[in-house]
Parts: C-alpha cells; sequence; structure tokens
C-alpha cells in the first residue's frame, strides 16, 4: 500500500526522514496510529522538520485493535501546519484527520 491522501481523512503507512506527505498548509483535527507491535516508533513532523507528534507503542494493535491504537487530538485545529511529514513510523498505519 502507498500514502493516500484524498479526502478528509489520510491513510498513512510509508515513512520518509526527507518527503513530505504534503507541502502545502494543513489543518490537521487529530490523529490515530495503528501500530503493528509493541515498541514500534512514530515520529511526525511538519514540513519544515518541527516535530509534531513522537510516540512509542506500548500495546500493538496490528489488526486495528481498539486497545492499542494511539491517539493525537489537536487543541488549536484551525492554526494550520506547514506541510506534513511522515518522519519515521516503524510499522502499522497512520490516520490524519485534515480539517
Amino acid at each position: 500500500m502507498a500514502n493516500d491522501i484524498t479526502g478528509r481523512v489520510w491513510v498513512l503507512d510509508t515513512a520518509s526522514t526527507s518527503v513530505n506527505v504534503f507541502d502545502l498548509p494543513v489543518n490537521i483535527v487529530s490523529m490515530a496510529w495503528h501500530p503493528n507491535a509493541v515498541d514500534n516508533d512514530l515520529v511526525v513532523q511538519d514540513g519544515r522538520g518541527k516535530p509534531i507528534w513522537t510516540i512509542r507503542a506500548t500495546i500493538a494493535a496490528p489488526n486495528h485493535e481498539s486497545v492499542g491504537i494511539e491517539k493525537w487530538d489537536n487543541s488549536e485545529p484551525r492554526m494550520p501546519f506547514f506541510g506534513f511529514r511522515l518522519h519515521t513510523m516503524d510499522g502499522g498505519t497512520l490516520y490524519v484527520t485534515t480539517g
């Protein structure tokens, strides 16, 4: 599978330390990560490399078990991020809700 940024909910499974998923300003409402295994790492940055969310999975959710899903909610969803980069994702799928 490849990253899909069509629609309001992006489905991301491919990380890159140097290539942005999206290069324009974007409002991010929330993110939900379904990690494949315990100790998977996730690093999300804006398009300039500024950290947005960094987390390590404590429970796996390989088949989308709700108990293992890690969630991030934006306290200011109307303030745009300047680009979006999925810098690191050891495994799983990241769902990004844009606004």
